[in-house]
């Protein structure tokens, strides 16, 4: 995948480059677990997670919840966090202005996409939109004017499967299921947030535990000796990509 720029508070997302790992084939069982995720208000994540795993710059993360374009699932809490299902609907609405869909008819249709995993359809799990008609899963009726499209056009407009943003990231942020080799999210593990494979041992800790106390991969290993050498370069490697973001953010 190609690289482009990176979106302001305004302006709309393009493609950046992929990650390593980001495209992994998922089995039924985790497409399961994705489903039911999608389906609820699981994961927190204050808003500088929020944009390294969504790969949506911080500010603009802020800007459309204040502006009530894209309202986190947990805005009532202080401070404000952010859903797993909340990192998808942010890549969805950052897909929805690349299509030149205008912000407010953008997040008229993410909250139509809320509403219908809240009464669990699972049945569609794409959208498609070439920024003038918004369509749920196949449908041939436009979401935004309530006209029917002919049958035969509905294949051709773009579509945007809610699967993808964990199959293989768009922009420039994780995998929301398998960041990285050696390592895992769960949004009904420690809050979603990325830990080593197999261990509730967060990626974060251990980049605290380099970065603040200047610990080295060896002292680490010799805290959490049962983790394995590669896995914990892995999670280093990983949250020094998602630190990187919020930087260049």
């Amino acid at each position: 995948m190609g690289s482009g720029s990176r979106t302001t508070a305004t302006a709309t997302v393009t493609t950046a480059p992929t990650w390593s790992w980001t495209n992994p084939k998922l089995g039924e069982q985790e497409r399961e677990q994705i489903r039911l995720a999608l389906c609820s208000t699981r994961g927190r994540y204050l808003a500088v997670r929020a944009s390294q795993l969504s790969g949506v710059p911080k500010s603009t993360v802020y800007y459309w919840a204040r502006e009530g374009l894209i309202v986190p699932d947990h805005a009532d809490l202080h401070p404000m966090y952010w859903s797993y299902r909340d990192l998808v609907l942010l890549r969805l609405y950052a897909w929805l202005r690349t299509k030149n869909m205008a912000p407010g008819n953008a997040s008229t249709m993410i909250g139509s996409v809320r509403h219908r995993l809240d009464l669990g359809k699972l049945d569609e799990a794409h959208v498609r939109s070439d920024g003038r008609v918004f369509l749920h899963g196949d449908s041939a009726v436009d979401a935004l004017s309530g006209q029917q499209l002919f049958s035969e056009l509905v294949p051709w407009v773009d579509h945007f499967d809610l699967f993808v943003p964990v199959d293989n990231a768009r922009w420039q942020g994780p995998n929301l299921l398998r960041p990285s080799r050696f390592t895992a999210i769960s949004p009904w593990v420690l809050g979603g947030d990325p830990c080593v494979a197999g261990t509730r041992v967060p990626t974060s800790s251990l980049h605290s535990l380099a970065e603040d106390r200047g610990l080295d991969s060896r002292e680490i290993l010799h805290l959490y000796p049962f983790l394995k050498p590669a896995a914990v370069t892995d999670a280093l490697d990983l949250e020094r990509r998602l630190q990187g973001l919020a930087l260049a953010a």
